[in-house]
This record gives structure tokens, sequence and C-alpha cells, in this order.
């Protein structure tokens, strides 16, 4: 399995409030399905609640039926803190087979760029 992460759009700016949009992009590279999972960690500055300071969560990304690909995008909200920087956003993803076990585990890393334009 391959995963790829990006945003849209590129950046963010840099005032409480604003979101982006975090694309989990993953291939499958079997011919078996598996059910995806994404864990989010987020630098301070950056929240998964557009109301609260949610740092980390979990979501669902879907069924990658046998070499196929699946997406999800997950809202990123500016907390009162943020400033112009870029933060690193963390991202594991899961597979699970079709009994329901772990079937792999793929972590990457994004910066996600916050500007005062």
């Amino acid at each position: 399995m391959r995963i790829s992460l990006s945003t849209y759009p590129e950046s963010i700016p840099a005032y409480p409030g604003k979101t982006i949009d975090l694309i989990v992009d993953a291939n499958s590279s079997t011919e078996n399905p598996s059910w995806l999972e994404a864990e989010i960690t987020l630098e301070s500055g950056l929240s998964l609640k557009p109301n609260r300071s949610v740092r980390a969560g979990r979501f669902r990304v879907g069924i990658c039926e046998g070499r196929e690909s699946c997406s999800k995008p997950i809202k990123i909200y500016t907390e009162h803190n943020v400033r112009s920087h870029l933060y690193k956003c963390h991202v594991s993803v899961f597979a699970f087979n079709k009994k329901g076990e772990l079937n792999g585990r793929i972590d990457e890393h994004t910066l996600i760029k916050c500007d005062s334009k």
C-alpha cells in the first residue's frame, strides 16, 4: 500500500477560524480489500475541531478494493494562537483485512503552510 498526503488549498491564512483540507490518498497493492483508518496528530496552532483545541483524532478513510485507490479529505482548522509558520502534521494509516485484523501500518507526515496573506 502507498500513501500520499496533500492539502487544498496549498496554504492556509494565519487567522483564527480558517480551514484547509488534508487529503489522504491510499493506493492498494494487493487483490484483497482493506479497511483503512487514519490517525492524525497536529502541532499547536491547528485543530481538528472548529471551536475546540483537538490535536489528535482518528478518521475512517474507507474500503480499498483490490488494487484500487481511495481518498479522504479531512478539515484542519486554525486556532487563536496560529502564526505564519510551517506546521507538522503526522498521519498513521492503518489497514485492516476483512476479518478486522490489523494488516499493516504506514506513517507519513506533511507540512501545513500558514501565511499572513
